[in-house]
């Protein structure tokens, strides 16, 4: 919570996390314990017992950034071994779902969650409720995608505090209103906005 207060609003993601600090130790027949490493006494624990600790800590993270108001995403990573686990992350708030070990004895496993995705969650999509200016070229129809995104992306961070679609219209509407007009044959000085810059735009 101090760190994240601290560097919050000045990183792009916060990763968490691949392995846990545990100190291994093997028992002899004798009774006596010792360190299970030869000269190190810490190690690293991972694989799919760490998965329940993996969930807690996204939860956790999830309320941090809410109760802070920072934008930073969530890679959660640490146990995670089939779709179900991936569904599971991403439900609590995961933005990314990192897969180590797993995917070399399941080379498909990619796969499997895409297909599952793309079959079985509903996407967050805007019903419009007033009207919204159409994009004139190729940078304003990029701008609208991501602009979509970011809506999309806020509402699902932040399902207590949505955003009202007609916040999105008026901010895409201003954004085209201010934008220069498109004079065919010259270069736009304008890039498209990207989808960071309305996610900022959106968190105002």
């Amino acid at each position: 919570m101090k760190l994240l207060s601290k560097v919050g609003n000045l990183v792009d993601a916060v990763s968490y996390r691949n392995t846990v600090k545990v100190a291994p130790v093997v028992r002899h027949p004798n009774g006596a314990i010792h360190p299970a490493f030869t000269g190190r006494q810490f190690a690293g624990l991972s694989g799919p017992c760490t998965f329940q600790m993996t969930v807690g800590g996204v939860k956790d993270l999830v309320e941090i950034r809410e109760r802070l108001n920072q934008q930073f995403r969530i890679i959660s990573v640490g146990g995670v071994s089939t779709v179900d686990h991936v569904v599971q992350l991403r439900s609590a708030g995961a933005d990314v779902v990192q897969v180590c070990t797993s995917a070399m004895f399941d080379p498909l496993l990619a796969w499997k969650v895409r297909f599952h995705l793309s079959r079985f969650e509903t996407p967050v999509s805007v019903q419009p409720t007033q009207e919204l200016l159409e994009p004139r070229d190729l940078i304003e129809r990029e701008s609208r995608d991501y602009a979509i995104a970011a809506f999309a992306e806020i509402q699902r961070r932040y399902p207590t505090r949505p955003i009202a679609y007609s916040v999105f219209v008026d901010k895409w509407n201003n954004w085209i209103i201010e934008r220069p007009p498109v004079v065919a044959g010259r270069p736009h000085r304008m890039p498209a906005r990207t989808f960071e810059q309305w996610m900022r735009e959106f968190s105002r």
